[in-house]
């Protein structure tokens, strides 16, 4: 019986020190990082609507025959880059993150394990995007993020087909490595289609690149067939200042 208690005392201290509102987590997030001119290359993956593709040989065809080299890297690792960024983690969990002459004001919404959520202000009006059938707005409408920035989305019909009305919230994530060191992921993402057009093959194909988020790893999910999505992570370090 002693032994229950045991382990069930454990494991409530270890769920508790998982959250963010635990004190003693969320001091080991405060503080000043500054970016040590270093990107961290992740290694290139590939998704079909079959799930995600493992033979570095296939992919490193495919980003050959797309003549995609200079968005796409086989060799992963660190790359020396001068980067002004900087991220300000204050007490009452808001945050100031900047690159260059960009700053963002936002709040950790969340920190589960070592991921926090950034978030800032959701916009009081709806914008109006086209919600068409073409690479960018799939792109746009697959589930690729962990967390969607279009929310409260309403689709309108018009004489053409429909719009659709979203709210954007900006956020991004940040992944803390150690009380020391965190890194922001940013995306470089394509995706690509081949279509049968009377007789002749034509490709749909949309590249995106620098999106600060984390992919989710269900993406393919949302894939049609025919579809081909490379995407590549390279991690900007920041260490405490």
């Amino acid at each position: 019986m002693k032994y229950r208690v045991l382990l069930l005392l454990i494991a409530s201290s270890f769920y508790s020190c998982s959250k963010s509102d635990n004190p003693e987590v969320q001091s080991r997030i405060e503080g000043t990082f500054l970016s040590i001119n270093v990107i961290q290359l992740q290694p290139v993956r590939m998704f079909t609507i079959n799930g995600e593709v493992k033979d570095n040989v296939i992919i490193a065809q495919y980003i050959v025959l797309k003549r995609l080299y200079n968005t796409f890297n086989m060799a992963p690792g660190p790359r020396e880059e001068e980067i002004d960024a900087s991220i300000r983690i204050n007490g009452d969990k808001s945050v100031e993150s900047k690159t260059g002459t960009t700053i963002f004001n936002g709040t950790v919404a969340d920190y589960e394990g070592n991921i926090l959520k950034v978030t800032g202000k959701i916009s009081e009006n709806p914008t109006a995007q086209p919600a068409g059938d073409s690479c960018s707005d799939r792109v746009k409408n697959i589930n690729l993020w962990r967390f969607d920035h279009q929310v409260d989305c309403t689709d309108l019909p018009i004489a053409t087909g429909y719009v659709r009305q979203c709210k954007i919230l900006p956020g991004f994530f940040m992944v803390m490595e150690s009380p020391e060191r965190l890194y922001i992921p940013i995306q470089n993402v394509q995706l690509s289609n081949y279509t049968r057009y009377n007789d002749q093959h034509s490709e749909c194909y949309y590249i995106g690149k620098g999106g600060w988020n984390l992919i989710n790893p269900d993406t393919y999910k949302n894939l049609r067939a025919g579809d081909t999505l490379i995407v590549q992570e390279k991690r900007l370090i920041l260490e405490k200042k």
